[in-house]
């Protein structure tokens, strides 16, 4: 099977070991590409919206930004009982299925589309992200000694997910694209 092992490394069936540091920075990875933080990138998005024709003008991206977040928090509840019932694994595999929901209809939303849908469509993508990052922090168990600077990394990286949509402000980058 395959163990954790916070000093040595992780023990795979082989016997082979992996620096603790690998599974740790794979963590880290997912949640600066797909938490539930890429939400808080509105500024960027929202002003690629009205740009791309999705919405008429920015106050609709208030409406989707607070409707998302909302949908974002209330399913990070249903992450977190989860993450404890069906463990981290599956919990990030529902939470990959759940963001690319909301990346699937926003890519195919009609121009223009109706607020209220790209407003589930974001809080599909927060709720989702938000499985993957509250399944991430086993990774900081890894540490014993330094699990607070672990978990404040994995934060960390949650809040700079939101810097990618800073990407949309690139003209030849639609939201298609992204």
């Amino acid at each position: 099977s395959f163990h954790l092992d916070a000093e040595d490394g992780t023990e795979l069936p082989q016997g082979k070991r992996v620096p603790a540091i690998f599974p740790y920075m794979a963590g880290c990875l997912c949640v600066m590409l797909s938490s539930g933080g890429l939400i808080l990138g509105l500024g960027p998005f929202g002003s690629r919206l009205v740009k791309d024709g999705y919405i008429i003008d920015q106050s609709d991206a208030g409406v989707i930004f607070t409707g998302g977040f909302q949908i974002m928090t209330w399913g990070s509840l249903v992450a977190t009982h989860m993450a404890s019932r069906v463990g981290p694994r599956w919990c990030s595999v529902m939470g990959a299925l759940l963001a690319l929901v909301g990346h699937v209809i926003i890519a195919t939303a009609p121009m223009p589309c109706d607020r209220v849908v790209l407003m589930i469509a974001y809080g599909f993508i927060g709720w989702g992200g938000n499985h993957i990052y509250f399944s991430s922090f086993q990774f900081a168990c890894l540490f014993p000694e330094n699990v607070a600077m672990a978990d404040g990394l994995l934060a960390g990286c949650f809040t700079f997910c939101g810097f990618f949509l800073l990407a949309l402000n690139i003209n030849a980058i639609s939201i298609k694209v992204f």
